[in-house]
């Protein structure tokens, strides 16, 4: 599993909490540093809202993503549009 250590946007940056080491070191900094919860709710209220999930119409399947040696990495679902 992955995980993201820091999201920079023109709004500000967020460091992951997990992530003590970068945060002390950018603590005396100059830099716009922010929550992720507030850049998140920033993008919400210019956005009008949180973002809808996906209206599926049915679980059908569309499509399927295979390796080359066959092997199925993932599928493609009808969406209502």
């Amino acid at each position: 599993m992955f995980f993201l250590d820091v999201v920079v946007t023109h709004r500000g940056i967020a460091v992951n909490p997990l992530r003590k080491d970068l945060l002390k070191r950018l603590a005396g900094t100059r830099l716009p540093l922010r929550p992720i919860e507030e850049l998140r709710d920033e993008a919400y209220g210019a956005a009008g809202g949180e973002p809808e999930g996906p209206d599926w119409e049915t679980g059908d399947i569309v499509a399927v993503i295979e390796y080359r040696d066959g092997t199925m990495l993932d599928v493609v679902r009808r969406m209502r549009t």
